[in-house]
């Protein structure tokens, strides 16, 4: 097959960003041909470059709405396409999929959509909700096939009426193996205090607030806190973690390419969270073998056993969160009895192999039923 992936902006690295990539080097692998399109620059275009992946750089395909960018865009794509002529396109975030699948139907050629969480979930301010789920409404006909990353979002399509059960598909996000013995623990930088991780923008969607605040009532303990990630957020953050007296327990390490070993080197998981679609990085944690606090929203329970791999919280609650952790820092036998049945869940139901060939039948079936 021939495949053509479409992707919003390469000045930001997301889930979304991370399953391109890996899908794309997966099927090329396998003897596909691929291509990659993003818009602009950024640290994405370093990644594609790693990972030996084609790739094309649109001008015109950026985040916000603007309507004559917008339409510049679908015109770019579109010779781009066609040029390609791939056998299908894959497109992934709420703006790749509105250009991509306009593109694609001027041109004629199926368009698969994945939806890495709605702009219209619970938690979305109202204005830009209704906007994204009408857009959704208006743009379903034009997709091959669209696929959830988790089973809520699917329900959540179906209940808002944006397409047919027929056309929507759930193919739950997958994470590569890895083999963490070769992983060395001696870079600890509090050996002895356990250690919690939380991995995620610093932007109005991930709550770090409720979380900074959770650990604001955990002065009595020991415990280490390392915040993975950048975005237009950090300082505030900060400022409420030296408020709260606990700014010298937090790393703030900015944006890594590393994630894997903070992880191994990690006790516990967190992510606190006002909305989701299916979070790559709670499989990450679950791959090291971390036990998971995390926000009751959308997906994260179908990753999340709550009190057998971890624990679910209600969104925006630093008691219940705080309540939480607590738990795991005063029970080491806890951690190691909640991580091990989160490996467990991760080989048995989320890894990439599982994914991949998931989303590879269903672009055979859009391509044999087209």
């Amino acid at each position: 097959m021939k495949i053509a992936y479409v992707i919003t902006r390469a000045d930001e690295i997301g889930g979304a960003h991370i399953h391109v990539r890996d899908l794309a080097a997966w099927l090329s692998s396998q003897g596909h041909e691929v291509l990659v399109f993003v818009g602009g620059e950024g640290p994405y275009i370093d990644l594609l470059k790693d990972a030996s992946l084609p790739y094309i750089q649109l001008e015109f395909l950026k985040r916000p709405i603007m309507p004559l960018k917008d339409l510049k865009a679908i015109h770019e794509l579109k010779a781009a396409i066609s040029k390609f002529n791939p056998d299908v396109v894959s497109a992934h975030s709420a703006k790749a999929g509105l250009v991509a699948r306009l593109a694609c139907f001027f041109e004629g050629i199926p368009c698969i959509f994945t939806a890495h969480g709605w702009a219209f979930t619970e938690g979305v301010r109202r204005p830009a909700s209704f906007v994204f789920r009408l857009l959704e409404k208006v743009l379903a006909p034009l997709s091959a096939a669209i696929i959830t990353v988790c089973e809520a979002d699917r329900v959540l399509a179906l209940e808002k009426g944006i397409a047919s059960s027929r056309k929507l598909h759930t193919i739950h996000n997958g994470m590569p193996r890895i083999d963490y013995s070769t992983f060395d623990d001696n870079q600890l930088s509090h050996p002895n205090i356990p250690n919690l991780v939380m991995v995620a923008r610093f932007e109005e969607q991930k709550d770090h607030r409720t979380l900074i605040l959770a650990l604001s009532l955990l002065k009595d303990l020991e415990w280490n806190l390392q915040l993975v990630g950048d975005g237009p957020l950090v300082s505030n953050i900060k400022s409420l973690a030296d408020e709260s007296g606990i700014y010298d327990k937090i790393e703030f390490l900015g944006r890594r390419r590393d994630v894997d070993k903070i992880l191994f080197m990690a006790d516990i998981f967190v992510l606190s969270t006002k909305w989701e679609g299916f979070p790559r990085s709670i499989l990450e944690a679950m791959r090291a073998q971390l036990p998971v606090v995390a926000t009751n929203v959308a997906g994260i329970p179908e990753a999340v056993v709550d009190s057998e791999t971890g624990f679910l919280v209600p969104v925006q609650d630093h008691v219940a969160l705080s309540e939480k952790i607590r738990s795991l820092l005063e029970s080491p036998c806890l951690r190691e009895a909640l991580g091990q049945r989160g490996k467990q869940n991760f080989l048995e139901n989320f890894t990439f192999e599982r994914m991949a060939n998931d989303t590879v039948a269903l672009y055979e079936d859009v391509l044999s039923n087209g």
